[in-house]
């Protein structure tokens, strides 16, 4: 089952990540936009960007794509598509800009293990 994003017009967002914290006392994480994500790695659902409308949040929302939920990024092109549970979405790369993620922790340790970074 897939549901297509809609275009929004705003100002895109730039394309380099954003610094924050998402709990108080803890050391900053990297926050980036769904549409960063490379296709078969993980991430975590932290938000939306706040130009997204109301509506459109809250029909995300129920289809799953929650703060705190994993997602898993299936392609890019021409439409990002990404796994929650057992649902795919496809969204356009716009609507993608705007749902805010941070890397998955098995993502992180993989790409900081040595023997990784030599393959």
């Amino acid at each position: 089952m897939s549901i297509f994003g809609w275009i929004n017009h705003s100002k895109p967002e730039s394309a380099s990540k954003v610094e924050r914290s998402s709990i108080p006392g803890q050391p900053l994480a990297a926050a980036y936009s769904l549409a960063q994500i490379r296709p078969s790695e993980k991430a975590v659902i932290k938000g939306f960007a706040p130009e997204l409308a109301a509506d459109r949040r809250i029909h995300l929302q129920a289809y799953g794509v929650l703060p705190g939920r994993s997602v898993y990024i299936t392609q890019h092109s021409p439409v990002v598509v990404l796994r929650v549970d057992h649902l795919e979405i496809a969204l356009e790369t716009e609507m993608a800009r705007q749902i805010l993620v941070e890397m998955s922790a098995d993502v992180l340790l993989k790409s900081s293990d040595p023997i990784t970074k030599l393959g």
